[in-house]
């Protein structure tokens, strides 16, 4: 092997690790927290529903939904809009026994035009990110402080793939101080406030029509993600040199995801146990 061809085989064993390196930072950054929250979610809906309508019947499913369902809809119905589907009948909130749901959102899109197929992604997931917006306006309503906390937060300038667990660590401590002192549970505006975060939080998760429509739609994201990966690096490039563009808008919804994960899994403990009290309470 010459010279020449050593050089060449060095570079692409660079760009080569380049890319491994970006996709992996990707995969632990932006994919794995957005599935996390999508179970998370999804785990905590289960739990309580589930418990609340052995013990009180179906309509107990109905003091979130009410609430919650509608956001959970029209997230759907915006996404539609985006990527261009047609929406064919919308109920934002009919509850329904038979069916066991709450609402629906009936859409139709021209197979074969990867816009909108790949917008099946979106539109699956839609409630997740409807929720987290919805959650922004009423925290920006109710504790604009935590608001401008996050903000500021967002805004620094840092990359989070260079966190390391002290950072993690302060970052943590740092928010469990702004949460302590922003809410007080002896006033109704803060049990107003965990009540609205948990009927969104509970009805946040895509259901799973959501996930198995997405499916096809996640594929040809899929596809493009590694298109762009692979021809960043083949010159040498990598897709991170972008993150810093939408790193303040991501950190905001991971934080926002976040806060709403930790109040809506306190509230589902609260459930739980007060469910085994109740369950005891009848049983003597």
């Amino acid at each position: 092997m010459n010279s020449t061809q050593f050089l060449c085989a060095e570079i692409w064993t660079e760009r080569l690790n380049l890319l491994v390196h970006s996709l992996g930072l990707q995969i632990c950054w932006i994919i794995l927290p957005f599935i996390f929250f999508a179970v998370l979610f999804h785990f905590i809906e289960v739990v309580v529903q589930r418990r609340l309508i052995q013990r009180f019947g179906w309509q107990a499913a109905l003091w979130t939904g009410w609430i919650g369902t509608p956001i959970h809809e029209a997230s759907h119905v915006v996404m539609c809009w985006l990527f261009g589907h047609e929406i064919e009948s919308v109920a934002l909130f009919a509850p329904d026994v038979r069916e066991g749901r709450l609402g629906y959102v009936r859409h139709t899109y021209h197979r074969g035009s990867w816009w909108q197929e790949a917008g099946n992604f979106f539109i699956g997931i839609a409630p997740l990110i409807g929720g987290a917006a919805v959650l922004l306006l009423v925290t920006w309503a109710m504790y604009p402080q935590l608001v401008q906390a996050f903000v500021a937060f967002s805004n620094e300038d840092h990359r989070v793939w260079e966190f390391d667990g002290a950072t993690i660590g302060n970052l943590t401590d740092s928010g469990a101080k702004v949460l302590a002192t922003s809410f007080n549970p002896l006033s109704l505006k803060f049990w107003l406030y965990v009540y609205l975060v948990l009927c969104i939080t509970l009805h946040a998760a895509p259901s799973e029509s959501d996930y198995r429509g997405g499916l096809k739609g996640g594929g040809i994201l899929l596809a493009g993600w590694l298109s762009v990966n692979v021809a960043h690096a083949a010159f040498g490039l990598s897709v991170l040199d972008w993150f810093p563009v939408f790193q303040p808008l991501w950190v905001l919804l991971l934080v926002l995801l976040a806060l709403s994960a930790v109040v809506a899994a306190s509230v589902a403990g609260a459930v739980y146990v007060a469910t085994l009290v109740w369950d005891q309470v009848r049983r003597t």
